[in-house]
């Protein structure tokens, strides 16, 4: 499903190889007659493709001039063509000693790509510095890949000497067959694998398909081995291809491509299809032009919270040959399937202009693995790690390493959410053809996180609802997931960073919205997770909702600068509910004289009040008012029930 993509390394090689003119007469000339017909002769039959003819009278010309550089020049080339490289390399040897004078620099560059073919760096790194110091080549797009290749020379020798931990093993016989297994991806919990295989043989028939069919394949966990794997079936696998998927964190969104479908915008396209409550999968959709062009999609990567979706295209105005891109979930269809907005590349920290794919942004958020052939590597296409900062921007880019990186194409690498192992694809046994692996990781770990599970039900009718769903750090106000529970049971499961408080807002249409902060102090997993139940009250008169997300000093009516970030919210609230007014009620707990807590309840209120209206919202919308501890919610007895006495609330008195 890659299109070819490994084809941007050979950039230097096409170039690279001799593809000089190559004189009747070099500019080291020769006197004797015979060598120089001879040489003629052989030029000829290289032009009409006549290798063999051509390295005879090569050999004839240098039996009668051997310190001519020409034949030796030639030689070179032909070895080249023939696909002869230890006879290439004793040309080249012969057309360096020779030519003293470095009037063909780029035998230099040759022998350079020669000794890094055989894995020989230092050898190729002394030839790439040597070619580039006497060259006369003004082009800058040959100029960078030569210096590339220099770099990925210096690197691959000093990873290779370093090389990390790893001990891949096999998936099983549940997984991997004889045919090609690649592309895995997994949920959350790391309990399903989705994979695609090449199917040379229809399961169902038995007979041979015309060309090999790539279909999904799905294996659930149990204890610690994989199940065997099923074919997906209809409407998912179809006679057409279908690879290159992603599952989303709750397993209930399956993102792939599929090419040449009726109705497609390009070559390739990106579809989702949602898991049903009778377990199927729906027909799937195209996620339309936003997303797909009439160039090629594939690869996607959905994040966690299903915010953002990563992917790879060839599409017009991209930096490379393929380029990774990013789609923002802007809103929902009818039928609850995401919908995508603006699209952009990713930044210079990833993208080149040769081939970047396989992207993979793990549940934590920030972190993104991808394989290139743009940035120094150990063989022709590795896999890199980045980070993301809170805005969600690549800044920084590292080379994951030898022997997870080989000398040949590395990519679709997968890590679990506990980021405990990594998943990738190897034909390292070659009777068994491509098959999925995975290994323990110990180093490029993503980020620890803990999970949170929550349901969003109505407050008096206990049915579940749809809302939409932001968390952001409490202390500085970063967004951290945007989400939506499902509208047929109300639920959601998120990945969050460890070791931060989190304000949590819920929204659903006809309801008061909902806001609650909790801290992850600790690693909670898929199977344990941490529980949010959502209690939701209509929006009616009356109704009233507590800011959990308001907080003030000791005895005090001076806001707490991380209060700014709920009133913000309360603001925007009310200025997309352009006709409601409110009340602002202040609480407080019975410590402290009858006299002191009615005044400061006021005074609480009273300052919310007043930062709405500094922040916009008409004066005449919203009253406040102070209740003191007259109005409880819970005990005042123990420290809990005296904390959630105190509180802030917003009430509506018209609609």
């Amino acid at each position: 499903m890659n299109k070819n993509q490994q084809r941007g390394l050979q950039i230097g090689i096409f170039v690279a190889f001799f593809l000089m003119s190559i004189p009747l007469f070099a500019q080291y000339s020769v006197s004797k007659s015979a060598p120089k017909k001879h040489y003629k002769q052989a030029l000829e039959s290289f032009y009409g493709k006549s290798y063999k003819r051509s390295l005879f009278y090569i050999n004839k010309s240098i039996k009668g001039a051997p310190h001519w550089v020409s034949p030796y020049l030639l030689a070179a080339e032909v070895y080249y063509y023939i696909g002869n490289d230890s006879l290439q390399l004793e040309s080249l040897k012969k057309v360096i000693e020779l030519d003293v004078d470095i009037r063909y620099p780029k035998s230099f560059l040759n022998m350079a790509n020669l000794e890094k073919k055989t894995h020989h760096f230092d050898i190729a790194i002394k030839y790439y510095r040597k070619f580039l110091k006497y060259t006369k080549e003004s082009d800058s797009t040959f100029i960078k890949d030569v210096k590339l290749r220099l770099a990925s020379s210096e690197f691959a020798k000093e990873a290779i000497a370093s090389p990390i931990e790893f001990s891949p093993f096999s998936l099983g016989v549940n997984i991997n067959t004889k045919e090609d297994e690649y592309w895995p991806s997994l949920s959350i919990d790391e309990s399903t694998l989705v994979f695609t295989r090449l199917l040379r043989i229809n399961p169902v028939t038995g007979l041979n398909y015309p060309f090999p069919q790539e279909d999904f394949y799905e294996s659930k966990k149990k204890e610690k081995s994989w199940s065997n794997s099923k074919n997906m079936g209809y409407p998912i696998n179809t006679p057409e291809n279908e690879g290159a998927q992603c599952i989303s964190a709750d397993g209930r969104l399956l993102f792939f491509t599929a090419c040449n479908r009726f109705g497609g915008k390009g070559s390739c396209d990106i579809y989702v299809s949602m898991k049903q409550a009778n377990n199927r999968w729906s027909s799937p959709k195209n996620l339309g032009r936003s997303v797909n062009t009439s160039g090629w999609e594939s690869q996607p990567s959905i994040s966690a919270d299903g915010r953002y979706l990563f992917f790879v295209s060839n599409r017009k105005g991209g930096k490379g040959k393929t380029d990774i891109y990013r789609a923002e979930r802007t809103d929902y269809d009818v039928n609850g399937a995401p919908v995508f907005g603006v699209v952009e590349p990713l930044n210079e920290h990833v993208n080149t202009v040769y081939s970047e794919t396989s992207p993979f942004i793990h549940p934590d958020g920030r972190t993104l693995y991808f394989s290139s052939n743009g940035w120094p590597s150990i063989g022709k296409s590795d896999i890199y790690i980045s980070r993301l900062d809170k805005n969600k921007r690549v800044v920084s880019r590292k080379n994951i390493g030898y022997p997870i990186n080989t000398f040949e194409n590395d990519e679709a690498f997968v890590v679990g959410a506990s980021g405990t192992f990594a998943y990738f694809v190897s034909d390292r046994d070659r009777k068994m053809g491509k098959d999925i692996y995975a290994f323990l990781l110990k180093e490029n770990k993503p980020d620890p996180v803990s999970f949170v599970h929550g349901r969003v039900i109505d407050a008096e009718t206990k049915r579940p609802l749809k809302a939409n769903i932001v968390l952001t750090e409490l202390q500085k106000g970063d967004t951290e997931a945007v989400l939506a529970s499902w509208e047929d049971n109300g639920e959601f499961i998120v990945s969050l960073p460890l070791q931060k408080n989190y304000r949590f807002t819920s929204q659903a249409k006809g309801y008061i919205f909902y806001s609650k902060n909790f801290n992850l102090s600790k690693q909670y997993s898929v199977g344990n997770p941490y529980e949010v139940l959502i209690e939701m009250k209509r929006l009616v008169i009356g109704v009233t909702t507590i800011l959990n997300n308001i907080f003030f000093k000791t005895n005090s009516y001076s806001l707490d600068q991380i209060s700014h970030n709920e009133l913000d919210y309360v603001c925007e609230y009310l200025q997309n509910n352009k006709t409601l007014k409110v009340e602002v009620g202040g609480h407080t707990d019975t410590v402290g004289s009858l006299e002191l807590n009615d005044e400061l309840s006021v005074n609480r209120a009273k300052v919310v009040r007043d930062y709405l209206i500094k922040s916009g919202i008409d004066s005449l919308r919203i009253i406040y008012q102070g209740y003191g501890y007259s109005k409880p919610i819970d005990t005042n007895r123990t420290s809990d029930g005296r904390r959630r006495n105190r509180r802030t609330e917003l009430k509506v008195l018209q609609l």
